[in-house]
């Protein structure tokens, strides 16, 4: 691609900012991202006021089978545009499990749900650099055709759960957020997406969105 972004067409889809379902994405993201000043691609988001913080909504499994056990690699191509040292400049993963009725820790919403964050005395973070933010695999040994032009890595492995949080359970969204505690959190997002084993029914899949203004 002739933007550098990257060359990963598993799973590669497109969304634009202005597009109806980007709002079904950005769910309660405040403010809407922008444009990146620098002309880099992606959505820019910058927080303005304090409860504010990015939600983005990327993968919804209603009228899939796909379990938490399948999940092979979660992961964002961007940069941490904010960085003053602090755990709540940087982003971090959740993903949500669908409500049984039966000792769901947020009743109609979802049953359990495991965050997943970024360990500050492991990794170095950088203002501005391009980075793959990924959970469990780095996404170009999930899957061969997943080449991101040799953007430094950063796992995303400390965990934190909310219910009975389980490999057997299926899967109803996978999101990347903000903290709505931080003061001054920005984050310039290019690719998200994750990576799936075969399920029995198929082989791997891939959400790999490219975000476009």
């Amino acid at each position: 691609m002739s933007n550098g972004t990257s060359h990963a067409n598993f799973g590669f889809s497109q969304l634009k900012l202005s597009a109806p379902n980007a709002t079904l994405v950005l769910a309660d993201t405040a403010p809407t991202p922008s444009a990146d000043l620098s002309g880099r691609s992606g959505w820019l988001y910058t927080k303005t006021a304090l409860a504010e913080k990015m939600n983005l909504y990327f993968y919804y499994g209603a009228q899939e089978t796909t379990k938490v056990r399948d999940i092979k690699s979660i992961f964002m191509l961007g940069s941490i545009e904010q960085w003053a040292g602090l755990q709540n400049q940087t982003p971090h993963y959740v993903v949500y499990t669908k409500p049984t009725g039966v000792d769901d820790a947020f009743p109609f919403f979802y049953h359990s749900k495991r965050s997943y964050s970024i360990n500050l005395a492991r990794n170095v973070i950088r203002f501005g650099e391009k980075c793959i933010f990924f959970v469990h695999t780095n996404p170009s040994q999930a899957h061969e055709s997943m080449d991101f032009l040799g953007a430094r890595t950063i796992k995303m492995d400390v965990t934190a759960d909310v219910g009975d949080f389980a490999d057997d359970q299926e899967i109803l969204y996978i999101t990347l957020h903000t903290s709505s505690e931080s003061t001054d959190a920005s984050l310039l997002v290019q690719r998200v997406g994750a990576i799936f084993q075969s399920n029995g029914f198929s082989g791997p899949t891939a959400i790999n969105a490219r975000l476009l203004i």
